[in-house]
């Protein structure tokens, strides 16, 4: 789990960046399509009193990247706009699930709109992994249990697989999915994941989005476009397949947590020393803990 989640400062310089740095993603004055090289982007990085001089191995590049896209898009006609979800609640049967805060992309043609969900993930390699969008098989992977050890048990890698998350599939990406479907009437056609060091380069990393078969062409559309090395599009079957993962995995959840035992409970305290620390700010397991994010009691 500790690969999946990325630094949660890095998270909140996102949110920073998306609701009030550069609000208008294409546009040429609020927006990316404003810098006229990355030149430009990275004198304006180090400007801002919100990042600092490590930005420049993750926002730095991940803006880059995400600039070389908009470049291409505003070539193609490809309306794709960004906000921010501070996360929510989605219910599972009488239970409740936590969905943690993610962008949102909206593609705009016509009167649709097609809205993709983005979370961010600590290391390279991992965007890939955490959806199973590595999976290595003869038939297609939605003809499989959307389980993490299903997966990877039917991959043929097998044993020879390096990835650290094997056998684990990310909540993340059938919850966002079904949180943000259940908001607005807005098509949602899959769900990304951004790795923190992704850049304009294979070596710096990627962002993954699993997508429906038929809406490729919304986001990266025609000749001489196609994925970038920023962002790749993983085919992830049609929306029937979605909706019966979602339904299935909705299930299993119910199940597991039907298993826990509440019967007795716990309380936990954090000392606000400690929470203010770096050891604590820098937790990939903090927004999972949510202890620091409650009433400290002072010790």
């Amino acid at each position: 789990m500790r690969e999946n989640y990325a630094d949660p400062r890095y998270v909140a310089k996102w949110r920073e960046i998306i609701q009030e740095l550069l609000p208008q993603r294409q546009s040429n004055t609020d927006g990316l399509a404003q810098f006229d090289s990355t030149q430009d982007i990275r004198d304006w990085v180090l400007s801002q009193d919100s990042f600092d001089d490590y930005d420049l191995n993750t926002i730095y590049p991940n803006l880059v990247g995400e600039w070389e896209l908009v470049n291409q898009e505003r070539q193609h006609g490809v309306k794709r706009m960004w906000s921010w979800r501070d996360g929510g609640i989605l219910s599972i049967d009488s239970e409740s699930l936590q969905v943690p805060a993610y962008r949102v992309d909206t593609v705009t043609e016509g009167e649709s709109e097609y809205r993709v969900p983005i979370f961010f993930t600590r290391f390279s390699r991992r965007a890939r992994s955490v959806m199973k969008a590595c999976f290595d098989h003869d038939d297609n992977i939605w003809d499989f249990e959307e389980q993490g050890n299903s997966l990877c048990i039917e991959c043929n890698r097998g044993d020879e697989c390096t990835y650290h998350s094997k056998y684990v599939i990310d909540s993340r990406m059938l919850a966002g999915y079904e949180h943000e479907n259940q908001l607005d009437d807005a098509s949602v056609p899959g769900v990304g994941f951004q790795e923190q060091y992704a850049g304009p380069t294979y070596d710096d990393g990627q962002r993954v989005i699993a997508i429906r078969t038929g809406i490729t062409n919304k986001f990266h559309p025609g000749d001489g476009f196609g994925d970038s090395v920023f962002e790749v599009l993983a085919i992830r079957g049609y929306k029937q397949d979605w909706e019966s993962k979602v339904a299935d995995w909705g299930t299993t959840i119910a199940n597991l947590i039907a298993e826990l035992e509440t019967e007795s409970t716990v309380e936990l305290s954090a000392n606000p020393r400690l929470v203010d620390t770096d050891e604590c700010l820098n937790c990939v397991y903090r927004n999972l803990c949510a202890v620091p994010d409650r009433d400290v009691i002072h010790q």
